[in-house]
């Protein structure tokens, strides 16, 4: 629901889930099922503009996090590194991107053997950088690094087109330039 743009239904359905496993979660495969629910309910909270309420269920992921540890229960990859890269993904755009680029420093993405997991992290890591002034040649790095992991992702990223454009305007007097029209020039039009 919540991809599809239905943030309040996708709200409804994770909140009645957590609150349906939530006497189920110690049977195997509920905790981080439980997390996982967490993540999106936060997902969707940021979605309706209530960043406040994210953080919260992210807390409380983060809390079931540390007691589960690392896992890959029906790909899922939930614990501590999952837990963050979500917690970037939702600072990014509405929160504080020094606070990305701090949870970027202490995380390694390479925990999660799934693409799709890391692309998140290099390409959030590279939105925040581009928002603190100073670090733009920090920026286009990651921007690499999350296009040779899924190009498919960093190429039709709306998010990301608008990210690089506003590095490729600061890059035509700066060095860094050559690398980052190259990726531009690779994005899918939209």
């Amino acid at each position: 629901a919540t991809a599809c743009g239905s943030h309040q239904r996708g709200q409804t359905i994770a909140e009645r889930a957590v609150n349906d496993l939530g006497r189920h979660a110690g049977r195997p495969g509920g905790m981080e099922i439980l997390g996982s629910l967490h993540l999106v309910a936060a997902l969707a909270s940021r979605c309706r503009q209530r960043l406040d309420d994210s953080r919260d269920w992210l807390t409380e992921a983060a809390g079931l996090a540390r007691r589960t540890g690392e896992l890959d229960t029906m790909g899922m990859f939930f614990g501590p590194t999952n837990v963050d890269i979500w917690r970037m993904s939702i600072e990014v755009d509405d929160g504080d991107p020094a606070l990305v680029v701090e949870i970027a420093q202490r995380t390694d993405p390479a925990v999660i053997p799934a693409g799709v997991r890391q692309v998140y992290y290099y390409a959030d890591t590279a939105r925040a950088l581009s928002r603190i002034g100073g670090r733009d040649r920090e920026a286009i790095r990651f921007l690499l690094t999350a296009e040779r992991i899924a190009p498919q992702h960093v190429r039709t990223s709306a998010e990301l087109a608008g990210t690089i454009r506003v590095l490729l305007d600061r890059s035509r007097r700066q060095a860094g330039g050559t690398e980052l029209r190259g990726l531009y020039e690779r994005l899918q039009p939209g």
